[in-house]
């Protein structure tokens, strides 16, 4: 898949913190650089655009 031009945006939910992280294209895979604050059980949400569609993706961090 060529990842140049998909976008995506992660949400960081910890306890009652919350973080926005938007990733790159690097390459054949998506990336960002920084600073995050991630530990067991912090909630993500991904959602990434490719070809015009949304798709969303919920986690949690063990």
């Amino acid at each position: 898949m060529d990842v140049s031009k998909v976008t995506a945006k992660l949400t960081l939910l910890s306890g009652t913190e919350k973080q926005q992280v938007e990733l790159k294209p690097a390459g054949d895979k998506l990336e960002t650089k920084g600073s995050f604050k991630v530990a067991a059980g912090t909630k993500v949400v991904a959602v990434v655009l490719t070809t015009g569609k949304y798709s969303t993706a919920r986690f949690v961090l063990k």
